[in-house]
């Protein structure tokens, strides 16, 4: 468990081969946090560890989610996959938006196809459309996770760090941070974190 050390130097120890706490499996942080006016535990990933992750990597980071969402007890989380935008309609798109969407079209297809077992995938979805009911239907977007997500997969650390903080400061909700990927859990605190 982290103290007041950073972050980036608690992960290098834990990624060191010569400590042998490495998987074969890519590490990622999984944040749990409880929602305001909701009984259940949402999760948000990757806001700590994974910078940019390809397509391989967000594969990886979705399976260490669900295997956290599988230890809580939530037996087939329904995944949102984030962008900006739900479908490319212009060619003249930022190359960022254009990956992350589609990039969420493909991890989308891996899970219909079995390579993303225990839970359902979709995407791409905007933040309101994943998490908000009211939206997606005000906006006509379907689906099974549509305003359902149990699991938000960010497109990149700018993305979910900035979901995490404002979580955190604006919404008061009470977040626990875990990197997995490694043989033992690595508990994540932010410095900043109450002792709750």
């Amino acid at each position: 468990m982290k103290g007041r050390v950073k972050t980036a130097d608690l992960m290098g120890e834990v990624l060191h081969k010569a400590n042998n706490l490495r998987t074969d499996r890519i590490v990622s942080h999984v944040g749990a946090f409880t929602v305001p006016d909701e009984d259940r535990i949402m999760m948000i990933t990757d806001a700590g560890i994974n910078i940019a992750p390809d397509l391989m990597r967000k594969r990886d980071i979705i399976l260490n989610a669900v295997q956290v969402a599988h230890s809580i007890g939530i037996e087939r989380p329904r995944v949102a996959v984030l962008s900006f935008i739900e479908k490319i309609e212009t060619k003249d798109l930022h190359a960022g938006i254009r990956a992350s969407t589609e990039d969420a079209e493909k991890l989308t297809e891996m899970n219909r196809q079995g390579q993303i077992p225990g839970c359902v995938v979709e995407g791409p979805y905007a933040l309101d459309n994943a998490i908000s009911l009211y939206a997606a239907k005000k906006k006509g977007i379907q689906g099974e996770v549509a305003g359902r997500a149990d699991i938000l997969i960010a497109h990149d650390i700018n993305m979910g760090n900035a979901i995490y903080k404002a979580l955190q400061v604006w919404v008061k909700t009470v977040m626990a941070g875990v990197v997995v990927g490694s043989k033992t859990p690595v508990v994540v605190p932010s410095r900043t974190d109450s002792p709750e």
